[in-house]
């Protein structure tokens, strides 16, 4: 089973994380379809029970903003991923990282519609019978 699922609604890219990295496999997938949306346009909304992106990875969505300041939100409240976040805040600066309970003003960062919102949701869910259990990340989505 996989460790990270994705999805990309219009110019959201949607990732779903275990608490592990993702696999060069997976992270390839993500970045070919993020890669469609213009780095200028891209948000990106994370929810993780600690996996994320290597140091390799990183590097490759560094890149691929190159220089955009990309509205990212982060769900998850593992300690690593404050510390891949604040990695990444180096290149970006529009990078937060909100606690599970707070999904609310994630959707908010990345400034979604209600409607979004609603299909975000329900493609979350979706997403979620790909990953071997329940994300715990995931409680505050219905919040």
């Amino acid at each position: 089973m996989a460790d990270m699922v994705h999805a990309v609604i219009g110019d959201l890219g949607v990732a779903l994380h275990t608490d592990k990295t993702p696999s060069r496999e997976e992270w390839d997938a993500f970045m070919s379809s993020i890669r469609v949306v213009p780095s200028a346009r891209v948000r990106v909304l994370a929810i993780t029970d600690g996996g994320g992106p290597s140091t390799v990875h990183r590097g490759q969505f560094v890149k691929y903003l190159d220089g955009a300041k990309a509205r990212i939100a982060v769900v998850s409240e593992a300690l690593v991923v404050r510390g891949i976040v604040t990695a990444l805040s180096w290149f970006t600066n529009n990078i937060r990282v909100f606690a599970p309970d707070d999904f609310r003003a994630a959707i908010a960062h990345v400034d979604l519609t209600q409607d979004e919102c609603d299909a975000v949701k329900a493609r979350l869910r979706e997403m979620a019978t790909r990953l071997p259990g329940p994300v715990r990340a995931m409680r505050g989505i219905d919040a």
